[in-house]
């Protein structure tokens, strides 16, 4: 239902673009693919979140190390 919207959105777009004169036309074709841009950024910054950071190998294997000379030398 929504790729058929979208569709439909972009369809009027087209010829809304195609019938304006060149700069009102690029300005509106340039608002669209920035728009797009933005939304890309924001759904990835959301997956990223929901994914959860990924800890560092390396760094938890120095802090474990670090842990394991405290312990020696108390």
């Amino acid at each position: 239902m929504y790729w058929f919207l979208s569709l439909l959105v972009a369809l009027v777009l087209s010829f809304i673009i195609v019938l304006l004169p060149s700069p009102l036309a690029g300005m509106l074709g340039f608002t669209v693919i920035a728009a797009t841009l933005f939304r890309i950024c924001f759904y990835m910054l959301d997956i990223r979140s929901r994914i959860g950071p990924e800890t560092d190998r390396v760094e938890q294997a120095y802090q474990n190390y670090l842990e394991e000379k405290r312990s020696e030398n108390h």
